[in-house]
């Protein structure tokens, strides 16, 4: 019930269908178109915060001087920070237009509903191929996310070579001293766990994308299994299958046209 609240506050249009077909005792539909537009809606927001966290990263590495060694790295993560800003954002548009191709497919079966009656309801396989729209968006945040996971791990190389690195250096002004104690030099891996830290959750978002969108996708190819029960006239109704019937069409079309004189 919240779920479907939620879809009438963002998408008039599928609210509207998904009541048309619990009228029609297209149950298992509702409930899949249902589920599809909350989890688009949920990767919707997924992508604001990684639109949000890579944004402030942005803004933090403006504030890193690039001096001594840290100009390759700070470079390097500018760059890749960047790239991945341009990929978030055209996910978004992605996601966008995936939106606003299910309000629109909804609201042309709608208004096909109230012109031929029943079976125009049929059009509501038009929603599984949005998938190809959702395994875009699948492809991109698995290619991010293998973007990240390699940020992650130049960073912790990074940090373990400068302990070395400086490590090294110490012991050989040491022994060039005369001196044989260990010297305790400092770990800039340390550090590198600060800086890693944003990326850290970036992963984590794209990996919810990832599930979400698997969800959304597995809604989709069940309703295309369901479109070819359809097709051969076939309805369900409390996990029971049944034909089709002249006296539900007119059962169905007298109800909308109720719906239209009370708008009246």
């Amino acid at each position: 019930m919240v779920a479907e609240k939620q879809i009438a506050k963002e998408m008039d249009s599928i609210a509207e269908l998904v009541e048309l077909l619990k009228q029609n005792q297209k149950m298992e539909s509702a409930a899949n178109i249902v589920a599809m537009a909350v989890y688009v809606g949920k990767i919707d927001a997924k992508l604001d915060q990684l639109l949000t966290e890579v944004r402030d990263v942005q803004n933090q590495l403006k504030n890193i001087p690039e001096t001594g060694n840290r100009t390759s790295m700070t470079s390097y993560l500018k760059t890749t920070v960047d790239h991945l800003s341009v990929q978030y954002k055209q996910m978004k548009e992605d996601l966008t237009q995936t939106k606003d191709t299910m309000k629109q497919k909804a609201g042309e079966i709608v208004k096909n509903v109230r012109k031929e009656g029943i079976k125009a309801l049929n059009g509501v396989t038009e929603f599984f191929k949005i998938g190809e729209r959702l395994k875009k968006i699948e492809n991109k945040a698995k290619a991010n996310l293998s973007k990240v996971d390699e940020m992650i791990e130049r960073l912790d190389m990074f940090g373990k070579g400068m302990d070395e690195a400086k490590r090294q250096a110490v012991h050989s002004v040491n022994i060039l001293k005369g001196k044989s104690e260990q010297q305790n030099v400092g770990s800039i891996s340390s550090k590198m766990d600060v800086i890693k830290k944003p990326f850290i959750k970036e992963k984590e978002i794209l990996g919810n994308i990832l599930q979400l969108t698997d969800n959304a996708l597995n809604r989709c190819e069940t309703l295309s299994q369901e479109a070819k029960g359809w097709y051969a006239g076939e309805f369900v109704q409390d996990e029971k299958t049944y034909h089709t019937s002249a006296s539900l069409e007119k059962k169905t079309d007298d109800a909308i046209k109720r719906g239209l004189h009370k708008k009246r």
